[in-house]
């Protein structure tokens, strides 16, 4: 079959016909045919499948190889095309990089392979360096566990954030573990302590984006008592451009990424600050979002914190923030106030603040606004509290 092969996840199918505005005509493989989402498409006899092949040489590939969505997590998704160069150039800088292929391994991911994260290092990379890949996803950290008992190769496990913090709250200490990998969203130096505690290995942390790819990596080791720089992958840069903004430039990319990230340049490498949209403006003053959940996030007897903007952009200046927080036991959302009294402007104190059992985050690790705006209406309704607009105090 010579047309294009889309990795979706369930629920989204509701999208197969603005893809079918997008990439034109696919073939869809499922298990569940008669889904009435599928409906418009035909079955296709078994005889006009073709047997699977090694990879072919790169100078083969389709052009583009893959068309991607981005997460819209910032605004609209957009359309990202990866050709046969990018997907080997990145290969080959992560293969550097990594130093994986110096010893027989098998890749296991958490992360489904439709999310560019699990594309590009549950798919492609072991690929690349000739390693074995398992066929299905890790779901659940005692299935991680099983696995890794039981599996004649050292694992390498492809993972995010809110699945490593599973792992550790459970305490499990596991076994035959060669490496992890870890993207979608930072990690506290907590978790990664704990982390690299529970799998006995340090986490290998990727900086990337669906329109850049990986860009740079970071270890993170039980016994950190800093937060690490990012390092570039060799070959590409990651530097200062016009208007002070953070470019990425590669040898497989056609020209400079701009990116909305705020970074703060080393010698060596760099941190990320935030992004540059994630300013909030409240009452006339100025804070960034991500500097606003690190220091709720970090308030002792927090295990896990986000703040959220209940209303829209549009009058965001007048609104109070909310935030959730998972507590540990004995910890109340007044003490957590009392503790961010002092460390920020008042303004920017959340309220309400709800006291939830675990933050929504989606099988990747990201956690989507309407999660947030669903799981706010929930805990309004579940305290007694008014709609979004009665909410919000004048100012």
């Amino acid at each position: 079959m010579q047309r294009p092969s889309i990795l979706l996840p369930r629920s989204e199918w509701g999208q197969l016909s603005r893809l079918r505005q997008i990439v034109g005509e696919f073939d869809v493989l499922t298990d569940t045919p008669a889904d009435a989402r599928l409906a418009d498409f035909q079955p296709l006899a078994t005889t006009e499948l073709v047997a699977p092949t090694d990879l072919p040489a790169a100078r083969s590939w389709p052009s583009p190889v893959a068309t991607l969505l981005t997460s819209g997590s910032t605004g609209v998704p957009k359309v990202i095309t990866k050709v046969a160069a990018m997907i080997v150039g990145e290969g080959e800088a992560l293969r550097r990089a990594l130093a994986i292929e110096t010893s027989p391994v098998t890749f296991a991911s958490t992360a489904p392979l439709e999310h560019m994260f699990g594309y590009t290092f549950a798919f492609w990379l072991p690929q690349f360096i000739g390693a074995h890949t398992q066929d299905f996803r890790v779901l659940t950290p005692n299935a991680l566990k099983t696995l890794s008992e039981s599996s004649p190769l050292p694992l390498w496990l492809v993972t995010t954030p809110a699945y490593l913090r599973g792992l550790t709250e459970l305490r499990l200490r596991l076994r035959n573990i060669a490496g992890v990998l870890s993207a979608t969203s930072p990690l506290s130096s907590e978790l990664a302590r704990a982390a690299a505690t529970c799998c006995g290995v340090p986490i290998t942390e990727i900086y990337g984006s669906t329109e850049t790819g990986a860009m740079a990596i970071r270890i993170r080791r039980a016994d950190e008592s800093t937060e690490p720089l990012w390092k570039p992958l060799p070959g590409v840069s990651v530097q200062r451009g016009c208007n002070e903004k953070a470019e990425f430039t590669a040898p497989y990319l056609n020209e400079p990424v701009t990116l909305g990230d705020r970074l703060a340049f080393e010698d060596d490498g760099f941190l990320i600050r935030g992004r540059d949209d994630d300013l909030v403006k409240v009452c006339g003053k100025r804070h960034s979002l991500a500097a606003l959940n690190k220091i709720l996030s970090t308030v002792e007897g927090v295990r896990d914190a986000t703040y959220f903007f209940p209303v829209d952009d549009a009058v965001v200046e007048r609104a109070r923030p909310a935030a959730f927080v998972v507590l540990e036991p004995g910890v109340s959302p007044a003490s957590v106030l009392n503790h961010l009294r002092g460390r920020m402007d008042d303004v920017f104190l959340p309220r309400p603040l709800f006291d939830v059992p675990e933050l929504p985050f989606s099988e990747t690790g990201k956690l989507r606004r309407e999660s947030l705006q669903q799981l706010f209406a929930a805990c309004a309704q579940r305290d007694g509290l008014g709609s979004t607009q009665e909410m919000q105090p004048n100012v």
